[in-house]
C-alpha cells in the first residue's frame, strides 16, 4: 500500500475513537475532520493564550504605576456602557424635576424640549417644569381618581414616593385640588386633557 503525504495512521484505544466517531457524527462530519477541527480549536485556544499575555504584559506595567502595589494574572475587559438618553431616565424615574437636576444641566430649555419631542408630558408651574413619563403619568391619575379623602396622610400612604412628590408640586401649584363636591381630587382642565 503506498503512503499518502497528506495522511498518517495513528493508533488510538476503541473507546477513544469511538467517542471522536460519535462527536464527529454529531456534527455530520468524518472523524479525520474533526480531528481537523479539535486542532484548529486548540491553535486558536493557544494564540488567544498568547495575545493575553502580550496584553497582560502591557497593561500590568500602567496599572503597577499606577497603584505600586497591585499585582494580578489577570486582564479585565471593559465593555462600554449604552449611554441612556433622557427619555430612558425618565422612564426609570418616572418624574424628573426641573428643580431636581437644573445645576446638572448646561441647557434646561433644550433638555425639556427634548423630552417633549420624543413624548414626554412636560407640566410647567410657577416654580419650575415637570417632565412626565405617559405611563407613569396615566398610573398617576388612575391612583389619583381612586382616592375619595382629603387626608393628606391616605394619599401619602396610597401613592409611591415618586407620585406623592408629584401630587405635592401639583397641590402646592394649584393644578389639583379636592373638589368637596365630587368628594375627589380634581385636576386643572389643562392638565386633564
Amino acid at each position: 500500500m503506498a503512503r499518502s503525504k497528506y495522511y498518517v495512521n495513528v493508533t488510538i484505544k476503541r473507546e477513544v475513537y469511538e467517542e471522536l466517531k460519535r462527536r464527529a457524527s454529531s456534527l455530520g462530519i468524518s472523524v479525520p475532520d474533526y480531528i481537523a477541527l479539535l486542532v484548529n480549536q486548540y491553535d486558536l485556544a493557544e494564540n488567544v493564550k498568547k495575545l493575553l499575555e502580550v496584553l497582560s504584559s502591557r497593561i500590568l506595567p500602567v496599572k503597577s504605576m499606577e497603584n505600586p502595589g497591585y499585582r494580578t494574572n489577570t486582564v479585565t475587559t471593559h465593555y462600554p456602557r449604552k449611554k441612556r438618553t433622557a427619555i430612558d431616565i425618565l422612564k426609570e424615574q418616572g418624574v424628573i424635576f426641573e428643580s431636581s437636576i437644573a445645576r446638572k444641566l448646561k441647557d434646561p430649555n433644550s433638555f425639556f424640549n427634548k423630552l417633549k419631542k420624543e413624548g414626554a408630558l412636560i407640566i410647567e408651574t410657577d416654580t419650575q417644569r415637570i417632565a412626565v413619563d405617559p405611563g407613569f403619568w396615566e398610573n398617576f391619575l388612575d391612583k389619583l381618581e381612586s382616592i375619595s379623602s382629603y387626608d393628606e396622610e391616605f394619599v401619602k400612604k396610597t401613592m409611591n414616593p415618586r407620585e406623592y412628590e408629584l401630587f405635592e408640586e401639583l397641590r402646592l401649584n394649584g393644578l389639583v385640588y379636592f373638589d368637596r363636591t365630587k368628594n375627589k381630587w380634581v385636576l386643572l382642565e389643562e392638565l386633564a386633557q
